[in-house]
């Protein structure tokens, strides 16, 4: 199957009331591929998890597909990265009709998880509404883009996505837009473009498990939990019991384990699934039960562990804040008892014959420090931090824990806390200097995560924090060609390097124009040329070509024949 050439529809991944036959090879081995997948992901979410991350993110026809599908699956890909995800698509692709369904479907069943922040990033594309179709009239662009946008809203809102005013203060204007407009608009938003098609389907109805006794609830699950082949589909009531009834799914459990018995196929769904809007004091229950598991048991739940502290750490932390480090110091022992092997990325290296780095933000987002160094910065946005006000002792303690560990966990811990640097200074600037700075330094053994992290936003910092980083940021830079570094890291310092220059002038300027072309003139062909392209892109008019543009080409750019080549051309 040529996977760059569209040429036909494919089946909708997310099953209707509608179904057909196969009608091609093409679409049976798509289908196929999803059984197989869907059972993966069941058996193993690890490997499911690291199948997903190996899939191309932004190829158009199958699998944009299949990741908006995978997106929906909380097992694979906590919530923080679906957003991510959705608000860095191409506007072509996220509002690709063939892929409507699927987009619609996994917003609706991630959309509870979302923080505020994460809601309003998804609400701007949203509303945004689709690119214009080459010529087409600006006129009908508006009226189709609002109504698009309307149609999808509509759709959100009667699956009981709570939108914000906002968008609800918008919904009449965008439905206005278009005069044929009408309720069924709304209904038929997420409709597949073809029947739908798909070979399995999970079947979460916990209603045999929610009225028998506590103490029979794991025998009966586990004799209900099955793949039905003739019917192709997936029965996993415990899985749905956890969603629906959280504290019993946490009842069934701690009793077995009264007696010594700790399923652990059970434990890891109770931990996966677990509803962040359960009451917090069955959240505190669960991470206080979470604390008592065994050694061999925790042993091997540690991933979901790590995953469920991370999304559920601050609502203990709200409740009840003495209760919030046991679990997370529970973890951590555990992780440390059982070594380097654990701390390691489930991201695998893929099938390039170049090694790849595997000290990167990406890594440490899927990696088990990475997660509890994750819990913790969501434990201080709780406290509402003001400037200079300095971390608590129990969270600057264990980032310190955090940054200590073994094998890849440190450099998890690295590129997730100085990810948010420039919040971390401004609440206690003398911690930050101490702990995350020096390892900035080119000669830091954990320069490339901290870089890594810090790069993967699009903001400089404040003038304070820019210039303790600028002496080890021009070094970084200008030392690229020796640094065996993922590009993409190198890439966004030189971005930051080109703001820092030219888009700060006079006396708020960060980085002189000399010292900025002797980074470019160090730095390797790929670097420069990487600096080129992040120029033509921002320079889409006469006036950001006059202040940008001119100044980049006159002033920063080196003028030897050594940075002319066929990259910068």
């Amino acid at each position: 199957v040529d996977a760059d050439e569209r040429w036909h529809r494919l089946p909708s991944l997310f099953p209707g009331a509608k179904t057909r036959e196969i009608y091609s090879d093409e679409d049976a081995f798509f289908l196929w591929f999803r059984e197989l997948f869907t059972r993966l992901a069941k058996n193993d979410p690890v490997a499911a998890r690291q199948e997903l991350m190996h899939w191309p993110k932004h190829q158009q026809f199958y699998f944009l597909k299949l990741r908006l599908w995978a997106y929906a699956n909380r097992r694979l890909i906590d919530a923080e990265e679906v957003a991510e995800e959705l608000v860095s698509l191409p506007s072509e692709l996220f509002w690709d009709h063939e892929v409507r369904r699927e987009l619609l479907f996994t917003i609706r069943d991630r959309w509870t998880e979302f923080t505020a922040r994460q809601r309003s990033a998804i609400e701007k594309v949203l509303l945004n509404g689709p690119p214009r179709w080459t010529r087409e009239k600006r006129a009908k662009h508006s009226v189709r883009a609002a109504s698009t946008t309307a149609s999808a809203l509509g759709w959100l809102l009667r699956h009981r996505c709570k939108l914000t005013s906002r968008l609800m203060d918008a919904l009449p204007r965008l439905r206005k837009a278009d005069p044929r407009w009408n309720a069924t608009w709304d209904r038929h938003a997420a409709d597949s473009l073809e029947s739908s098609g798909g070979l399995v389907r999970s079947d979460t109805d916990s209603a045999s498990l929610e009225s028998i006794p506590i103490a029979t609830v794991v025998d009966v699950a586990a004799s209900n939990t099955k793949h039905d082949y003739a019917k192709s589909i997936e029965y996993d009531p415990f899985r749905g019991l956890v969603s629906k009834k959280p504290i019993r799914a946490l009842s069934a459990l701690r009793l077995r384990s009264q007696a010594g018995v700790y399923p652990i196929a059970f434990w890891r769904d109770l931990l996966s699934y677990w509803p962040a809007a359960a009451p917090p004091r069955a959240t505190c229950l669960l991470g206080l039960r979470l604390a008592a598991l065994p050694d061999n048991v925790l042993a091997e739940l540690l991933q979901p562990a790590s995953g469920w502290l991370r999304e559920h750490s601050h609502r203990i932390f709200q409740y009840r804040k003495d209760l919030v480090w046991k679990p997370w110091d529970r973890v951590f022992m555990q992780i440390h008892a059982v070594g380097a092997s654990i701390t390691k990325s489930s991201i695998l290296e893929g099938g390039s014959s170049a090694p790849q780095s595997r000290r990167t933000l990406f890594h440490a987002l899927n990696g088990v420090v990475g997660d509890l160094s994750r819990s913790l910065l969501q434990i201080l946005g709780e406290t509402a931090p003001k400037h200079d006000q300095k971390l608590s002792p129990e969270l600057s303690e264990r980032m310190g824990r955090c940054l200590s560990t073994p094998g890849e966990g440190k450099d998890h811990a690295v590129s997730v806390l100085c990810r948010s640097l420039q919040w971390l200074h401004n609440v206690d600037p003398s911690w930050t200097k101490k702990h995350l700075l020096p390892l900035f330094q080119l000669n830091s053994e954990f320069a490339e995560p901290a870089w890594n992290g810090y790069s993967s936003h699009n903001q400089v910092g404040s003038r304070e924090l820019f210039n303790h980083l600028k002496p080890s940021l021009l070094a970084t830079i200008a030392h690229a060609r020796a640094l065996n570094w993922k590009h993409d890291t190198v890439d966004k310092l030189i971005q930051h390097l080109v703001v820092a220059s030219v888009f700060f002038r006079g006396k708020h300027q960060l980085v002189r124009f000399s010292e900025a072309r002797s980074c470019l003139r160090a730095t390797s062909d790929l670097g420069r040329a990487a600096a080129v392209r992040f120029v033509r892109h921002q320079v889409r008019s006469g006036k950001a070509w006059a202040e940008v543009g001119r100044n980049f080409v006159s002033r920063v750019w080196p003028k030897e024949l050594a940075a002319r080549s066929e990259q910068t051309s």
